[in-house]
């Protein structure tokens, strides 16, 4: 029975390690599926499932790391891909920012210096 692998322990190793076992993992997996198609006993069919699955584990813990090193490349730049900006919603994120909100045309701001709003004070009798 082939022993199902953890996530935490994977996440300690290195890339290489990773990667040198995913290999060895895809090459079981093979001789596996060789072995379903010249009729092996049923016993040794039921570890394709978990080798499946300890691959996918080994290949999600290597994104992870890769995103995490990405992260830490890009934490300071002015543009980030897209898949590492945060989702939100569409509308959100094309409604403007408040420097952009509080922008005006030149003569805009000619028009509010020399013509301001007029202030009439009414007087109750």
């Amino acid at each position: 029975m082939v022993q199902k692998v953890k996530a935490f322990e994977l996440r300690t190793k290195t890339n290489d390690e990773l990667k040198k076992q995913l290999d060895s993992m895809k090459q079981e997996l093979f001789q596996l599926r060789v072995q379903k198609v010249t009729g092996a006993s049923a016993a040794n069919l039921l570890n394709i499932k978990v080798i499946r699955k300890n691959i996918a584990r080994i290949k999600t813990v290597l994104v992870q790391k890769q995103r995490d090193e990405l992260k830490k490349v890009y934490a300071n730049a002015k543009f980030k891909p897209k898949d590492l900006r945060s989702k939100q919603t569409r509308a959100f994120r094309r409604t403007l920012k408040t420097y952009q909100l509080k922008k005006k045309l030149l003569k805009t701001q000619k028009k509010e210096a020399n013509f301001p709003v007029r202030r009439f004070a009414v007087t109750l009798q």
